[in-house]
């Protein structure tokens, strides 16, 4: 027997089947297309499952093909074992209701003993053990003895998968010889040893099941076989394993070379060998057919593929980028089966150089991560690694748990393994249900699955935007139908329509239809499986039906806007690679009427040159008015004449190329302009990153660039109206008025500050000393917290050692200041406690907010703040896509405003309405008077005053449920007994789990918030509704703080009430700044000035801690100008950072605080990357001189250069104030069950009531909104009791 190659047998394979009348078709995308079940192609049927099912009609009922697939279930095993493998080629033939068992089995045996020319001997075949037709082909008409045939049950040799197409298999077996098998007396097929190997599976699909276990049969019968090219060639060339054929062994070999060593001296090395040699020819594909290294779905598979293998390289001693090496060579094998490898490879080498780099800086913080949990261990007197924290190493940084576990045996650690391994098993269970769930075509069920395949659609929509055709079939949005009638949704199919459908990133044409009888609103139009166009939309008058003749009109006006748009977005991918480079690729588009959005491949932002030359380029394009011409060409001569294909797509035998003179040419089924002249202008009004690796550009063209600049000279003729100037000095007059009020301020806080020390007088002879410790205590009149700051640091100053207490009254509203040095600190002094007690003596407590939200409300009118309970509930159902409880969210709205009225009647009054954002809307209604404690105290006196009581430090533990009826609570008192508290109906009111660290790890996806909220947020309620039964919905989302000071208490920084120890809070309010923020690594991260929430979810995506970073002009801004920016009133706008320099200090001695004369310096005590760094510096200085902010957009009085030693960094790490899931409510806020079922006897509101946000808090468009969810939930929870109790 001849040893062919791997390239030679698939050759074979393919002529094979051609001869027998076969369509061979080339490999199908890694990608599955309109398939949800796959994350990527794993078999050579996947691809082809319309043509199984009867959704499409197949190019020929005969095919074959030799398909690229990837399978990761068992990449744990990959390189531990010769067997394992991620990638493989699956060659196949298939007959769609053509030929049956007769053929398949005779070809199959054909093929392996007279092509091929194995032993005819050495081939045993298997049948299922029911299949007696198959029995009798292989004994009668193969002449296969019947001792030689196996029968095998159901789970060997019948396949299914769910409901759909099934069948019995008849597998091939080939008996390598004794020198593989296991030497065992019984060996024989079906033994788990080497000897005997499958080569090749029949699947005869001729049942159909129900999903119940009830088998019919199918009408139209199907053959699918599959036969794993690499395993014939392990066969052929008689090797020990797939590393050891040809084309794998070649990029074996090439591993051995770079990493200089030898294979199979040594297991370890030999593991790290075939992983390499594995993975990197998966992502080889991957990449070549588009996809890209993301943390997410087939992009996170890429992105642990390269970076396993990289880690692997590191194992064997290779020093600097290698994959893009291999990766030549894995294309040198396989280009003869697939070309597009070699037109792909720089692309293919670039993603692999950028990802491989990043990773050698990822592995380096795991390194730095894993040392410090190593010194965490050591300081607690643990042995043991949490389980979490290896599989946090594992998952983040891709160390495998034998690394993590080598390293610490080393120095006399061990691993929670059982921790590791289930930590590992729900982040598997949260992909299993991630995963969507679908029909056996892996698509979403919908009625046009009903139609019949046969029909189809033609378009004609290139020439003309008129035609007239015969309605083929209508459908209603849930079944077909005879008819549409006036007012009804629906589909409408023709024979033929001018009609484009959405594909291509082209947006579907509207329009209209008419009959005789009646008018349709065409919406949009789609394309579906097997050519059929659909035009979906409503009847506007009469009716249409079945076969009548119809007049189809395109909207004139937004297809001319759409061919602008797609024409310009082929000049600005040319334009792109021109001023970029030959790597950029497209990855993705969308055309409409009004704007173009394209996606390409390119590893970091535009500077504005590039963006400029991009624009000017198109530009000049548009202006030589080159004409537009479209060829139809074949495929190869297409791409042979140097039109642009886009990644990853399969094209048809002819295709459309269009091109625009010399300088574009692409291949493309859109609609286009006759003329460049026609797109008239080319505006770009944004850049940025969508993914690793790719950016998005949107831009405007013709009309939509004309109202664009209207709109900016609007906004500019606005602003200069409200500052009393015209445009063109409107500049120069924000300018004079900026330093107007900077000197305003200024004089302001000098006279404040100056009337405060008058006010306080000498006070240095009423110093205490309490225990050993000096106590200046005093109390101030109608100073405001930030003039307290500026008195307690002079105060404490003076006193040298111990703790200064400040009070003032004003407007009503008692401020409290303490201050502790730190030897008084050491000797047990507390500013929080300190600040507690005094608190209760005036009347209020820490931690309460400062106002609540509302909208209709009195205030509001009053101060003509024009925002109803409509306008609201429209506005966060926007931000929250619908994906909330819409119907419990519009009854709260409703009560918000007449709430403060009623609260008004019960002595609580509101002061003022507010916004924290510059662009924010006024729903923030203060309390007057003081924080939210105003409302605790007055509602605290008018309960007791009606004989209530109210139980402190007595925490419920349970509810006490009978027949599934909640009858009150259990609870723990002060002394440790039990309470039983028996009640017809029970409030759960705890605040939610941001004080429970393993329910935050469970629930939150970024596990790593800390709480800056209240402590005993431990999460007992939401525990004690999921045991009444309660569905918990939205645990994923909190109330974001930003960023905090990386590693202080809470308390230190914040204040238990938000006022204590200045000096932290000034640092946080510094953190807090506009200015320079970075990741780790240094690089830029968002718009500083975006609200919290959002700000947390970028930093989330960076690993959660970061630095604002700012040089030694912000710092001189800082201190003689004061902060432009507040910290929730506990720093006010303006605030003079008078003792940065002192207070900074203390900072770089807690570890959070960081000072270096240079960058370099910087990023050296930091940890950051100094490349990255002084970039991210040097592009904030060009932004800076360009006066715009071109890569977020942030507003230019913001930018500020950081050029100006010394330079100074403070780390910071999210924090959250509050949880906000919890149990679904409904409008009474009564939890539910799973069915939707309110349980009776129990209600759920503030932090443990769900269902209010999706995926993010909404701070910046509804502010306030926590405390008036629990207020009105309260009330709307006993007004519902109380009406409905019998």
């Amino acid at each position: 027997m001849e040893k062919y190659g791997v390239n030679e047998l698939r050759k074979m394979f393919l002529e094979f089947f051609e001869s027998k009348g076969h369509l061979a078709m080339k490999s199908f995308s890694l990608i599955p297309h309109n398939d949800k079940s796959l994350l990527l192609i794993n078999s050579g049927m996947a691809p082809l499952k319309p043509y199984f099912t009867g959704a499409e009609i197949p190019p020929r009922r005969r095919v074959t093909t030799c398909q690229k697939c990837i399978r990761t279930g068992d990449i744990e095993n990959v390189g531990k074992t010769a067997r394992h493998g991620t990638f493989f080629e699956m060659l196949g033939n298939f007959s769609f209701g053509d030929y049956f068992k007769h053929e398949a089995i005779a070809w199959s045996w054909e093929f392996l003993t007279q092509v091929v020319g194995l032993d005819p001997n050495r081939l045993y075949p298997s049948i299922y053990q029911d299949d007696d037709e198959a029995f009798d082909i292989w004994n009668k008409e193969i002449g296969i003895p019947a001792d030689r045939i196996f029968r095998f049950g159901k789970e060997d040799n019948f396949w299914e998968h769910g409901a759909g197409p099934c069948g019995p298999c008849s597998e091939i077996y080939y008996d390598r010889g004794e020198k593989y098998g296991c030497g065992k007396p019984g060996c024989t097929v079906g033994c788990e040893c080497d000897r005997y190997m499958e080569v090749w599976n029949n699947v005869f699909s001729q049942f159909n099941n129900d999903g119940e276990g009830h088998y019919t049969d199918l009408i139209q019968k199907n053959i699918d076989t599959g036969m794993g090219l690499e395993r014939l060639a392990v066969v052929v060339q008689d090797v020990d394993s797939i590393f050891d054929v040809d084309t794998i062994q070649a990029l074996r070999n090439k591993v051995c070379e770079i990493s200089g060593k030898e294979y199979d001296k040594d297991h370890e090395t030999d593991v790290s060998i075939r992983l390499i040699t594995d993975h990197i020819r998966s992502a080889t594909f991957m990449i070549s057919d588009g996809i890209m290294p993301t943390n997410e779905g087939r992009g996170y598979v890429l992105r642990r593929l390269i970076r396993r293998a990289a880690r692997h390289g590191r194992l064997l001693g290779i020093d600097g980028l290698f994959l893009a090496r291999l990766s030549a060579s894995v294309i040198e094998g396989s280009k003869d089966g697939y070309p597009e490898l070699e037109e792909k490879k720089d692309f293919i080498f670039n993603v692999l150089n950028n990802e491989e780099t990043q990773f050698n800086k990822t592995i380096d913080q795991g390194l730095h991560i894993l040392s410090e949990l190593e010194e965490k261990m050591q300081s607690e007197g643990k042995k043991v690694l949490d389980g979490q924290d290896a599989f946090k190493l594992y998952d983040t940084y891709g160390f495998p748990l034998d690394l993590t576990k080598e390293i610490l045996e080393e120095k006399g650690y061990g691993i929670d393994e059982d921790g590791f391994h289930a930590a590992m098993e729900e982040q598997r269970e949260r992909a299993r249900s991630s995963r969507e769930v679908t029909n056996y075509m892996g698509a979403d069920a919908t009625v046009y699955d009903e139609i019949d395949p046969s029909v189809t659609t033609e378009f004609t929509g290139y020439d003309h935007l008129e035609d007239t055709s015969k309605v083929t079939v209508l459908t209603t949005e849930t079944e077909i139908a005879e008819s549409l009638m006036e007012g009804q949704k629906g589909t409408i199919f023709v024979e033929k329509t001018p009609f484009y459908a959405t594909m291509g990133g082209q947006e579907g044409d509207c329009g209209i239809i008419k009959g005789a009888n009646g008018v349709f609103e065409v919406e949009d139009t789609i394309k579906l499986r097997g050519g059929k166009y659909g035009h979906v939309g409503v009847m506007k008058s009469g009716m249409i039906s079945n076969g009548e003749e119809v007049t189809l009109q395109v909207n004139e006006e937004a297809r001319k806007n759409i061919e602008k748009n797609h024409s310009a977005t082929h000049l600005l991918q040319k334009a792109l690679k021109t001023v970029l480079g030959a790597h950029v690729e497209q990855k993705g588009s969308l055309v409409t009427p009004t704007r173009l959005r394209f996606d390409f491949a390119h590893f970091q932002a535009m500077t504005p040159e590039e963006l400029e030359k991009v624009e000017n380029l198109v530009n000049e394009k548009i202006q030589e008015q080159i004409p537009v011409v479209t060829d139809i060409m074949d495929t190869e001569e297409a791409k042979k004449s140097g039109a642009m294909a886009l990644f990853g797509e399969k094209y048809g035998d002819k295709v459309r190329v269009v091109s625009m003179g010399d300088f574009s040419k692409e291949l493309c089924g859109g609609t286009h302009v006759k003329n460049t002249a026609e797109i008239g202008l080319f505006k770009l009004v944004s850049e940025a990153g969508v993914a690793a690796g790719v950016r998005r550009i949107e831009a405007l063209t013709g009309p939509s660039v004309t109202a664009y600049y209207k709109a900016q000279e609007e906004k500019i003729h606005e602003a200069a109206a409200l500052l009393k100037t015209t445009p063109a000095d409107l500049l120069e007059k924000i300018a004079h008025l900026q330093a107007e009020a900077k000197a305003l301020q200024a004089e302001n806080e000098s006279l404040k500050s100056k009337l405060a020390k008058e006010a306080l007088g000498d006070v240095m002879d009423k110093v205490t000393e309490v225990k050993g410790v000096k106590l200046l205590a005093a109390s101030v009149p109608d100073v405001d917290m930030n003039g307290l700051r500026d008195l307690g640091d002079q105060l404490k100053e003076k006193l040298g050692s111990g703790v200064v207490v400040l009070a003032s009254a004003k407007d009503g509203k008692v401020s409290l200041l303490a201050m502790v040095t730190d030897d008084a600190m050491k000797k047990g002094a507390h500013a929080g406690k300190l600040i507690k007690e005094v608190a209760a003596v005036v009347g209020g407590g820490g931690n309460y907010m400062e106002g609540t939200f509302a909208v209709g409300s009195t205030l509001q009118k009053a101060d003509n703040i024009g925002i109803n309970p409509e306008r609201q509930f429209k506005r966060v159902m926007d931000f929250h896509h619908w994906r909330i409880n819409a119907k419990a969210l519009n009854h709260w709205l409703k009560q918000t405003g007449p709430t403060m009225d009623w609260l008004a009647d019960h002595n609580i009054h509101f002061e003022a309405v507010k916004t924290a954002f510059i662009d924010g809307t006024r729903t923030w209604h203060m309390y007057k008077g003081g924080h939210g404690t105003v409302l605790i105290q007055e509602f605290t006196k008018q309960i007791k005053g009606k004989g209530g009581q109210i139980l402190t430090s007595t925490p419920a533990t349970e509810l006490i449920i009978d027949n599934g009826i909640i009858k009150g609570v259990r609870a723990r008192t002060a002394d440790g007994s039990t309470l039983t508290i028996n009640a017809s109906a029970t409030i759960i009111a705890t605040g939610g789990f941001s004080g429970n660290k393993e329910m935050v790890q469970k629930y939150l996806p970024y596990a790593g918030y800390e709480s800056a909220g209240s402590p005993g947020r431990t999460g007992d309620g939401v525990k004690m509704l999921e045991s009444a039964g309660a569905k918990l919905v939205n645990m994923n989302v909190c109330m974001q703080a930003g960023l905090w000071l990386k590693d202080v208490p809470t308390d230190l920084q914040f204040g238990k009430d938000g006022v204590t120890n200045a000096h932290y809070v000034r640092l946080l309010a510094a953190l807090f700044q506009p200015y320079l923020k970075t990741s780790l690594r240094g690089d830029r991260v968002a718009d500083e000035t975006l609200p919290l929430e959002y700000i947390s979810n970028a930093y989330e995506e960076v690993g959660g801690e970061g630095f604002a970073v700012f040089d030694n002009a912000t710092r001189e801004e800082m201190i003689n100008e004061g902060l432009v920016r507040g910290y929730f009133g506990m720093v006010t706008p303006g605030t003079k950072f008078s003792n940065f320099d002192e207070l900074f200090a203390r900072g770089e001695k807690d570890g959070f605080c960081f000072k270096a004369a240079t960058l370099e310096e910087l990023a050296a005590k930091t940890g950051m990357d100094p490349q990255r760094l002084t970039a991210t510096a040097s592009r904030m200085n060009e932004l800076v001189k360009l006066g715009k902010d071109e890569d977020f957009y942030k507003d230019a009085q913001w930018l500020r250069e950081v050029k100006t030693g010394p330079f100074y960094a403070i780390k910071g790490s999210l924090r959250m104030y509050a949880t906000t899931g919890g149990a679904s409510v409904n409008e009474n806020f009564q939890p539910l069950n799973a069915d939707g079922e309110p349980i009776p006897g129990i209600y759920a509101i503030g932090q443990d009531a769900g269902g209010l946000y999706s995926d993010s808090y909404d701070m910046h468009i509804a502010e306030g909104t926590a405390s008036s969810w629990a207020i009105n939930g309260g009330k709307l929870a006993v007004e519902h009791f109380v009406k409905t109790r019998k």
